[in-house]
């Protein structure tokens, strides 16, 4: 499958935005649903982006995690931790700590500043380089020594230390945009959404969904030369090189159980990826507190969780996840599955978190559905339209769609969007699946509109009549 970009007109308004005073922000490195992004009315996806078709799913974040949060999240940090920790130790257990505590919290470096064209240039070269399927040029992208010239700022490395940073960014680089192919190569989408204002410079937004619906949203940040200096991972809530910053000193010289837990990281991270989440939490519930408290690990702990059969403790982590970051528009990812069956606050975890992406189309699908569930039978046939005028060839905006005509009784329109998932998705909903997950979905199956169509003869994947009548009797 292809990446999609939406077009531009490259005539960009010359708005002014609130700049956040670097010193004042204790969490520079986070996006909120306050930041600016750019994506004006006539920014709409590319027609022939690419989509994923993929059944009922749980929605959450966790189904593309595996993937972006092991690789992406960490760019290659499993292996900076076990580097930056042995060699802050090698000199002897008897040598004075280099790094401080203070430093580590502080946030990372500033990025190169860089205009809107740039962003979007840097965007559509990503989508370019991911359809070309080109492994290295992908990995070429990264400026690695500026990434972790970022992680690093203001921290006191030797020289040797920061050579071994740089040689195991330079061998671990393509964990940023190398998995985004791999998603695409499982029948996933990648699409580039828009550019956003933060941090003084601007980024390119991209969403992530996996095959089996899974999400997850990335901004690049450029370099003035057009490569990747920082990206900002959602599921994380940081850019890379804070989390980087926030791990080089997790191990102190004379710390052995940290040091040993740091070592049992990759570990960990194996045992996600072979579907093994006993073993994961295994090693997660043997860490010290010091390391269990990092973001990254908290988010490994979510995603191991999330392969287990266990659904209560799946949502007491859930829940222990939302306590530690209760605010963070950027992790409501992250918390999208734990109120799967509490319509009010998913409601409030979508909108927030479409503020802040500056609307998406998925996000728009998914409010579709849930909000018929509070009596929001207009705002949800609202949701459903602008979703698929926004990515007609959206799976879940067109899902959404359904459920606000079902909910508004148009069941006419409805049995339109059902036929359209049959042929442009090869999308079947059984009747009891209509009763059980539809709005109104019993009404919808004994109207004239749904008896007008003979079902059994309606042809998957098939480029469909105009309309409903003429596939009636």
């Amino acid at each position: 499958m292809s990446a999609g970009t939406p077009p531009h007109d490259r005539e960009f308004d010359d708005r002014e935005f609130d700049e956040r005073p670097f010193a004042d922000c204790p969490r520079d490195d986070a996006f909120d649903a306050d930041d600016e992004f750019l994506s004006a009315d006539d920014y709409q996806p590319a027609p022939d982006a690419d989509v994923s078709r993929s059944g009922r799913r749980r929605i959450g974040a966790v189904g593309v995690i595996a993937i972006t949060l092991a690789a992406v999240c960490a760019v290659g940090g499993i292996v900076l931790i076990l580097a930056v920790g042995i060699y802050l130790s090698a000199d002897g257990p008897g040598r004075k700590a280099m790094i401080s505590r203070e430093a580590l919290s502080s946030p990372p470096g500033r990025l190169p500043t860089v205009d809107e064209e740039q962003a979007w240039e840097l965007g559509e070269e990503i989508v370019k380089r991911l359809n070309e399927g080109d492994r290295l040029a992908l990995a070429d992208l990264v400026d690695s020594e500026g990434l972790i010239g970022l992680a690093a700022f203001d921290l006191e490395l030797s020289e040797s230390h920061r050579r071994v940073l740089l040689q195991e960014a330079y061998e671990t680089r393509d964990r940023v945009l190398v998995p985004l192919l791999q998603v695409l190569e499982n029948g996933g989408d990648v699409r580039f959404l828009s550019v956003a204002k933060r941090e003084g410079t601007h980024a390119a937004l991209f969403r992530v969904l996996s095959a089996e619906g899974g999400l997850s949203y990335m901004a690049f940040f450029p370099t003035k030369d057009g490569r990747i200096a920082d990206a900002y991972i959602f599921d994380t809530g940081q850019r890379v090189s804070a989390g980087l910053r926030s791990r080089i000193g997790v191990g102190t010289p004379g710390d052995p159980e940290v040091q040993a837990a740091l070592l049992q990281l990759p570990e960990m991270v194996e045992a996600i990826e072979k579907g093994d989440p006993e073993q994961a939490l295994a090693i997660y519930a043997g860490m010290p507190k010091v390391v269990q408290d990092l973001q990254t690990v908290q988010c490994y702990r979510v995603t191991a969780a999330s392969l287990s059969d266990d659904e209560d403790r799946y949502r007491q982590v859930l829940a222990d996840f939302d306590a530690r970051f209760p605010k963070d528009p950027s992790l409501d990812l992250m918390k999208i599955d734990y109120y799967v069956d509490e319509p009010e606050k998913m409601i409030a975890v979508l909108e927030r978190l479409d503020r802040a992406v500056d609307g998406d189309p998925h996000l728009r699908g998914l409010l579709a559905e849930y909000l018929p569930l509070v009596d929001r039978n207009d705002d949800a046939l609202e949701q459903g339209w602008l979703a698929v005028e926004e990515e007609p060839d959206l799976w879940q905006a067109r899902v959404g769609l359904l459920s606000g005509l079902a909910a508004t009784g148009d069941f006419e329109g409805a049995v339109g969007v059902l036929l359209g998932l049959r042929w442009d998705f090869d999308y079947v909903l059984s009747e009891e699946e209509l009763k059980g997950y539809l709005p109104r979905g019993d009404e919808l199956i004994a109207s004239d509109a749904y008896h007008a169509v003979r079902w059994d003869d309606v042809e998957l994947g098939a480029a469909g009549p105009a309309s409903p009548e003429e596939t009636s009797p």
